[in-house]
């Protein structure tokens, strides 16, 4: 198989979630490449698919289950356009005179990610860039917490400590009411993104972000930010 590593990696970044999501996983190159998985913490699960017609040659060579996804990107970056196949456990990853090969795991040993039916009240389409860009302004240290908030054709961002910002991006399916707080589990997945994805909302629950484009698909769910925990504990994530 042969494909620009950009592609690949811009794919994968966003399976991997920054530092959050899963870094295990199982890719199964079919008729078209699709994972789905979940991170140890259970906060980010991710559903996945890419179309063979990114590749230049494409060959279905089945699963291949990564324990290190981390590492995986950080040796695709070297590359330009890369040939990677699949010979028995082995994963290697060629071009020119450079060959990478690793140890693929048993595919048995990767957690399977649930299917969880989650219903939303809301459907908002915005650009990934204005909420980066808030974040990006607004976080002044690494316990930041973004609550996310809906009016009738607005989506309001609010941030928390000394400096509380607020953002009011026009957002024309909003209908108004939602109020969630996101966390690490968000920051991280959102700022693999840059153009238009449709966040899925409701009061206090899981958050959804999903991207689709001519060559493939990314759905993240993260856990919400919860606020009511018991006496002398430090507010935390909700696990799904």
């Amino acid at each position: 198989m042969n494909i620009e590593a950009k592609k690949l990696t811009t794919f994968l970044s966003k399976v991997r979630g920054g530092e959050v999501g899963p870094n295990e996983l199982k890719l199964d190159f079919g008729q078209t490449i699709t994972t789905s998985a979940m991170n140890t913490e259970n906060t980010v699960i991710v559903s996945a698919e890419m179309q063979p017609t990114e590749f230049s040659e494409y060959n279905p060579v089945g699963i291949v289950a990564i324990d290190d996804l981390k590492g995986i990107l950080s040796i695709l970056s070297g590359f330009n356009k890369v040939d990677i196949n699949k010979d028995n456990n082995l994963w290697i990853m060629k071009e020119g005179g450079r060959k990478v090969e690793t140890i693929l795991t048993n595919p048995e040993f990767i957690k399977e990610a649930p299917n969880k039916d989650l219903s939303f009240d809301e459907t908002i389409e915005i650009e990934a860039k204005k909420i980066n860009d808030f974040i990006s302004q607004a976080r002044q240290g690494k316990e930041f917490i973004l609550k996310i908030r809906t009016l009738p054709k607005q989506l309001v961002l609010e941030s928390d400590g000394k400096y509380k910002f607020t953002e009011i991006i026009e957002a024309k399916d909003a209908v108004g009411g939602i109020e969630v707080k996101v966390g690490p589990p968000f920051l991280g997945p959102i700022a693999e993104f840059s153009g238009k994805v449709t966040l899925k909302l409701k009061n206090n629950y899981p958050v959804q972000i999903v991207e689709r484009t001519a060559g493939s698909s990314v759905c993240v769910t993260v856990a919400p930010y919860m606020d009511s925990v018991p006496t002398e504990e430090a507010p935390k994530k909700e696990e799904m």
